[in-house]
């Protein structure tokens, strides 16, 4: 019981990390008074989430290949090297907000370079200015904030992180982050930005130290 406990606090931690961007996202939308329509906002919960299980899967598919020792030593390695990493975030999205050009880009779903500036900004995934995002631009986002999490649920899965579990708890934590942050959003606009990068890094690093723990 005592284990399984402890499997539902670890999946809540990297739930929890993942989903910090979403909020800062949604956040973002609402004091540009962006709408979400609710089939944009599945999406993005789906999408992330999805992406979150199948990064743990992949985790565990590593695991028999060598010993389980070393299969969590490595995961929590890349959980560590995540945490620390997000302590640059800000710097490296500055740095390809200075790379874009300022001028309109052609907007497509699994572009490059629409998802890297989407992913500095998430604002911009409102290619159109409408004060709405639609289910296209909704996939853009999604696939921009699922970026941070891939290596994350990686280093996650290979140190006994339920991949199901994973699912189940972030599609719950993505739809509530993205719709408390827009609605938190709206009536704080004058922040017109958080930085969510310190908390991410925080609770990554604080999952690599209970997963060291228990090697």
């Amino acid at each position: 019981m005592e284990a399984f406990c402890l499997e539902i606090f670890q999946a809540f931690l990297l739930v929890l990390a993942s989903s910090v961007d979403a909020f800062a996202a949604g956040f973002s939308y609402g004091a540009q008074r962006v709408r979400i329509p609710p089939i944009s906002l599945l999406a993005i919960a789906v999408i992330c989430s999805g992406t979150l299980a199948g990064s743990l899967w992949l985790g565990e598919i590593f695991v028999p290949v060598m010993s389980e020792s070393i299969a969590k030593k490595i995961g929590v390695l890349l959980l560590l090297l995540m945490g620390v990493s997000k302590f640059f975030d800000r710097m490296f999205k500055r740095w390809i907000q200075n790379l874009s050009p300022k001028k309109e880009f052609c907007f497509s779903v699994f572009h490059l370079r629409c998802i890297l500036t989407i992913y500095a900004d998430p604002v911009q995934a409102d290619a159109d200015a409408s004060r709405r995002l639609s289910l296209k631009e909704a996939i853009a986002l999604s696939v921009a904030l699922s970026v941070d999490g891939l290596a994350a649920g990686v280093g996650a899965g290979m140190t006994d992180v339920s991949g199901s579990m994973g699912f189940i708890m972030a599609l719950g934590m993505s739809l509530l982050a993205v719709w408390c942050g827009q609605g938190i959003g709206r009536r704080f606009c004058r922040l017109q930005k958080i930085d969510s990068a310190f908390i991410s890094a925080g609770v990554l690093i604080l999952l690599a130290g209970i997963k060291a723990m228990n090697i």
